[in-house]
């Protein structure tokens, strides 16, 4: 008598099919980071080479998306601004929008926030103490030199307007703050002052020509897309192919190195409106 059994292949076609699943996530995992990847790319060489959007270009990364099946695999391309000292921006182009923290809640804050935005040199004089002990924080935001004259007119308008509700906020905040301020005017060199840049305000503007010339770049890289497929496709087909047919290919097991993850909460409360706005 014969024993008959299927040997060689075989055993490569059972180690396929046992990991069919996992290979495929692999090879949807690697796929969509190499198009994140060149989409990133095309991003930032659209992004025109002046000396305030430098900042903005370094801001642009590969996040990782989180928390939901149909995204586990997947990438999103973002900007992710960082603080930057408030005396590196541009002081006669940059305004200043102020919202109170919760931490230090005052009257002036009130005023603060409801009448922002404000050029760097008010805030230097009625609101850096308030910044100091905590009670607001600054986004800015780049803009035209009329739209900074109009903003600094209108400062001036609101305070000759407030004069005696500002004098009451101040009094208060001065007698509520009394030992924080006399503790940081005793430091001999103060922290300095951070501000949040507002990268997406600045994408749109350039992305719809808005104050400024017509520099779309999120849009122009959403319509590269199907290239930047045919590419990849071109370039690393034989190695995708490998994923789901080869069983002596290994790599499919290797881990990429990790990307810091984002919700997909975090997308959509951050990102979605943008995402809608530039691919329209």
């Amino acid at each position: 008598m014969i024993e008959i059994k299927p040997i060689g292949a075989w055993d490569q076609i059972q180690d396929l099919m046992r990991f069919r699943r996992k290979r495929w996530e692999a090879l949807f995992s690697k796929a969509s980071l190499d198009i994140a990847k060149e989409f990133r790319k095309s991003v930032i060489k659209n992004i025109p080479t002046v000396d305030y959007a430098r900042d903005y270009k370094k801001s642009i990364t590969i996040r990782r998306m989180l928390g939901a099946k149909d995204f586990e695999r997947a990438y999103a391309v973002i900007s992710e601004p960082k603080e930057v000292a408030l005396s590196d921006i541009d002081q006669k182009r940059n305004v200043l929008y102020i919202f109170q923290t919760g931490e230090a809640v005052t009257d002036l804050g009130a005023y603060l926030e409801e009448y922002s935005p404000f050029v760097p040199k008010f805030f230097a004089k009625h609101a850096e103490g308030l910044y100091r002990v905590g009670g607001i924080r600054l986004i800015n935001r780049r803009v035209t030199e009329d739209e900074y004259s109009r903003v600094a007119e209108k400062n001036l308008a609101d305070y000759e307007g407030n004069k005696d509700r500002l004098r009451g906020a101040f009094d208060a905040f001065n007698r509520d703050f009394r030992a924080e301020l006399k503790a940081i005017k005793e430091q001999e060199k103060k922290p300095e002052v951070k501000t949040m840049p507002d990268w997406m305000f600045m994408a749109l503007r350039m992305e719809f020509g808005i104050g400024g010339k017509h520099h779309p770049h999120w849009s122009k890289a959403v319509k590269e897309i199907p290239k930047m497929v045919q590419k990849l496709s071109k370039k690393n087909g034989k190695l995708y192919s490998k994923y789901m047919a080869s069983a002596k290919f290994k790599d499919w097991t290797m881990k990429q190195r990790k990307l810091k993850g984002l919700s997909i909460e975090d997308f959509k409360s951050k990102y979605l409106r943008f995402q809608e706005k530039v691919t329209g």
